[in-house]
């Protein structure tokens, strides 16, 4: 409480120090209106700036919605004739491979046709082949027995002339 009932020379200047404040406030005061006002107008701009990006944002955001459903669409439709063709694709495939199948069974019946008339054949020239070589046979057997019938002739002529000429001669 002393402090408080201390009359000096220090209580006299804290009061004078707070009039000044006080006095020095009131002038603040009406600079700090002012300044206020200067800053609610530059927010009310700022609020003005803001909201207009918040309207650009969603302008943005519909046009994005708006080209995300166009690509959607897009893309279900390239899905659709990417399954078209696939499809037909492998139609075309299926198709290849059946005629590829029935190709290889025709040239398989073929071939197998071709190799039995083959064998007919090669069992036709073995059998004419055979029947070649025994005429073969029977002629080298029927010059052998000619070459011996000449051969015969031959001496059986020899001896003719040879028994002509001893009667000429006398000698018989």
């Amino acid at each position: 409480m002393k402090a408080l009932m201390h009359e000096g020379p220090e209580f006299s200047t804290r009061v004078e120090i707070w009039e000044g404040l006080f006095a020095r406030g009131n002038e603040m005061e009406g600079q700090i209106d002012g300044q206020l006002g200067r800053l609610e107008v530059g927010v009310t701009h700022v609020q003005k700036s803001v909201d207009e990006v918040k309207e650009d944002q969603r302008a943005l955001r519909k046009r994005l919605d708006e080209i995300g459903d166009k690509s959607d669409r897009a893309n279900l439709e390239s899905l659709k004739h990417v399954d078209g063709v696939r499809t037909e694709l492998l139609r075309h495939v299926d198709d290849a491979r059946k005629e590829t199948s029935d190709a290889r069974a025709e040239v398989s019946g073929r071939v197998n046709d071709t190799h039995r008339e083959i064998l007919v054949v090669r069992d036709e020239l073995i059998k004419r082949t055979d029947e070649a070589r025994k005429e073969l046979l029977e002629v080298r057997e029927s010059i052998a027995s000619a070459r011996l019938w000449a051969l015969s002739l031959y001496i059986a002529l020899a001896a003719g002339l040879l028994l002509v000429i001893a009667r000429g001669f006398k000698w018989l």
